[in-house]
């Protein structure tokens, strides 16, 4: 058999056992473990069904395996359904970049435009790739010569159903004994084991086609995704004048917007009920996800003003890097006004979800801004998109660590403390990672909203097992722990009681 059907063959016989694997484990939702111990065996399969050239395996870099398995075990490890969300995204990103790596290309200096063709490229293989695993002729030869004994074992199981169902079938109908044991010993799901089947070809079918992307020594989906998209960046280039005008407009309201800021900044509530004619609170609420907007929408233009511009003049580079460093300095300024609406929005209504998440996107969109200064308005434009995929990343590995639910609930019982308004309904319904924190500082809170969280704590994470391992999770297991182990001296029938008045 040659080295490429041998190879094909291997990957398919590996899928087929990574979709079992997957039906045995995946089935059992929602996710915990059971995806950090499926993800593991999968990265180990890949890796050892890697071609070797010459002696050495492709040049794939460990971080975005270390990446992939780091997001599955957060998976295991955080319960909030936003994180779980972009954990699994995070997931499919860093999966997606050995396939650029398998072909030679180098990460920290791959284009935006090698990323979108590595993922569109992942995303063609996982639909399709299973399709181009066809062994070949030598293949077929060699399952011919080996598959004798395989092909035996098919035509006598063929030829014994029939045998069986009529024999059987007469000898059920003849004694009503003998028609329940056999009941008994084939009784079949057929719908269940109709949803085996086709869990375990889907798994088999996704892994199979990411396998081939990720081992084919030749890839023609991804070489000519980079041909399109590195030809559709081959336009006419414009001028300072036709770059300038429009960033220059840029500068002149973005300045405009940050002299009517600073005096909101500084000028205290005063300012803002006399001059912007709105209350404190309508000052708080209003413009801070439009700022999120200019503030996002501010990179593609620069990215796009630095593509289109004609580099054939110094002068003229230098001229629109000016331009796009004063933009980047006049955006900061209205992130810092966005981040002082927010602070004062939560002061006044509490810490949420939307609230802690949109803060830390506007973080991760200030980081994207410093890595474009120190890449593209450098010159070094072709570092750009590794910067902005690893501090995407770490963002994201940053809020696993930080675990904005317990912190959301800490804020909203330290407001109730100080005598503000406590949403009990919200803080309840927040996930398993919160309520360790909440059972903690229960103390804080007002009895009757202390009995409906204490309440609501054990309704929801009492100490019944999860019942199945695979669905086992830290988060979810520490709250059934915090909710055991809890000293609160109000015992739960009193609180149900006050609960429910």
């Amino acid at each position: 058999m040659g080295g490429r059907a041998q190879r094909r063959l291997g990957t398919i016989e590996m899928a087929l056992l990574l979709g079992l694997l997957g039906d045995a484990l995946l089935r059992a939702v929602p996710w915990g473990i059971n995806l950090s111990v499926w993800i593991l065996v999968a990265i180990a399969a890949g890796w050892a069904l890697l071609p070797a050239r010459g002696r050495q395996r492709p040049a794939l870099s460990g971080w975005p395996l270390a990446a992939a398995v780091f997001f599955t075990a957060c998976v295991a490890w955080r319960d909030s359904g936003f994180l779980r969300f972009w954990n699994l995204v995070a997931l499919m990103a860093a999966l997606s970049l050995p396939v650029l790596q398998s072909q030679g290309i180098r990460l920290h200096l791959a284009r935006l435009t090698d990323y979108a063709a590595g993922m569109v490229a992942a995303g063609v293989n996982v639909a399709v790739g299973a399709l181009l695993l066809s062994p070949g002729d030598t293949g077929s030869r060699a399952l011919s010569r080996h598959g004798k004994n395989l092909r035996a074992v098919l035509v006598g199981i063929a030829l014994s159903v029939p045998l069986s169902l009529v024999f059987g079938g007469l000898l059920m109908s003849a004694d009503p004994g003998f028609d329940g044991l056999v009941r008994s010993v084939i009784d079949v799901d057929f719908q269940t084991l109709l949803s085996h089947v086709l869990i375990t070809g889907f798994v088999t079918w996704v892994v199979a086609g990411y396998l081939h992307g990720l081992t084919a020594t030749s890839h023609p989906v991804l070489t000519s995704g980079l041909t399109f998209l590195r030809r559709a960046a081959e336009r006419p280039a414009l001028g300072l004048v036709e770059i300038g005008i429009p960033l220059g407009a840029l500068v002149v309201i973005f300045v405009s917007f940050v002299a009517m800021q600073a005096q909101y900044l500084f000028g205290g509530e005063q300012v803002i009920l006399t001059k912007a004619g709105l209350t404190y609170s309508q000052y708080a609420r209003r413009g801070f996800f439009e700022l999120i907007a200019v503030s996002t929408l501010l990179l593609p233009v620069l990215l796009g003003a630095d593509w289109l511009l004609r580099k054939d003049k110094t002068h003229h580079v230098l001229a629109y890097r000016g331009m796009a460093g004063g933009l980047l300095g006049l955006i900061g300024l209205i992130m810092l006004s966005a981040v002082q609406r927010m602070r004062l929005y939560t002061h006044m209504y509490g810490l949420t979800e939307d609230r802690f998440y949109a803060t830390a996107f506007m973080g991760w969109i200030g980081i994207v801004f410093v890595v474009f200064a120190a890449t593209v308005l450098r010159g070094r434009r072709n570092r750009f998109a590794f910067g902005a995929l690893a501090g995407g990343f770490a963002v994201l590995a940053a809020l696993n660590l930080v675990n904005p639910d317990a912190r959301i609930a800490g804020s909203n019982m330290a407001r109730a403390a100080a005598g503000a308004e406590f949403d009990v309904a919200y803080v309840s319904r927040l996930s398993a990672d919160a309520v360790p924190a909440l059972l903690s500082g229960i103390r804080q809170l007002e009895a009757e909203d202390g009995c409906r969280v204490y309440w609501s704590a054990i309704v929801r994470w009492d100490d019944r097992p999860d019942g199945d391992w695979r669905r086992w999770n830290a988060a979810r297991a520490g709250a059934r722990r915090a909710v055991r182990n809890s000293d609160w001296m109000r015992p739960a029938t009193d609180c149900r009681r006050r609960s429910s008045a």
